[in-house]
């Protein structure tokens, strides 16, 4: 189903969002340094990598997505399993490195890390699972609100966001924890509302109004 920009926007003020990200920024003499030490930068993000990617892999394969199972084997299991099988190999890496240079002994102190890493991300995925998917009822719930009102989403327009059934052009003014706001463009000193419950479910259509 399509959810707009309006309707994701209170789920996402509700639940908030999870970003998983890291990144750096080097200056000048920081980025001269790291020229001279590449081997070093490259033992850190292995180790960062290693640390990371098995995490970051179980816990995206862990929550919710409003997606079928066969596009979820393609578009999330393929993907975030090479992943993990590369923050593996980067364990195995740094174990090699660090410990022991026998085969055998290599997979049997890597294995348990990688297990160990998976399982972290396992349980935050799994947390994650459930707010997930409340959040998208309430997106599906308040995009078949803005459906049945005829509010429509317009891409591409620089001085309105949304169009009503009749033909206003709104533009949204504000989100708030009660309140949707649209200022109507070529009205003047006319607006439109849409309220929400303490739920975040939109609850009725004001049409546009003279303020």
């Amino acid at each position: 189903m399509f959810i707009g920009k309006l309707a994701a926007s209170v789920s996402d003020a509700i639940y908030g969002t999870a970003v998983a990200g890291f990144g750096f920024s080097l200056g000048k003499d920081v980025y001269r340094n790291v020229k001279e030490s590449r081997g070093l930068l490259f033992m850190i993000l292995a180790l960062a990598g290693s640390i990371i990617l098995p995490v970051i892999a179980s816990s995206q394969l862990a929550r919710w997505y409003s997606i079928s199972t066969l596009r979820w084997v393609f578009s999330k299991l393929l993907l975030w399993g090479l992943v993990s099988i590369v923050g593996f190999f980067l364990i195995m890496a740094m174990v090699a490195l660090g410990l022991t240079n026998n085969p055998t002994e290599i997979m049997v102190f890597s294995f348990p890390i990688w297990a160990l890493l998976t399982a972290i991300g396992l349980v935050d995925g799994l947390k994650r699972r459930k707010v997930r998917k409340e959040a998208y009822t309430l997106e599906k719930y308040n995009q078949n609100f803005l459906d049945e009102q005829g509010v429509f989403e317009v891409d591409g327009a620089e001085s309105y966001t949304h169009m009503s059934v009749s033909g206003e052009r709104l533009r949204l003014v504000s989100v708030g924890r009660d309140v949707v706001e649209f200022f109507v463009v070529g009205g003047r000193n006319k607006r439109a509302y849409i309220t929400l419950n303490d739920s975040g479910q939109f609850t009725s259509y004001s049409g546009v109004v003279s303020i």
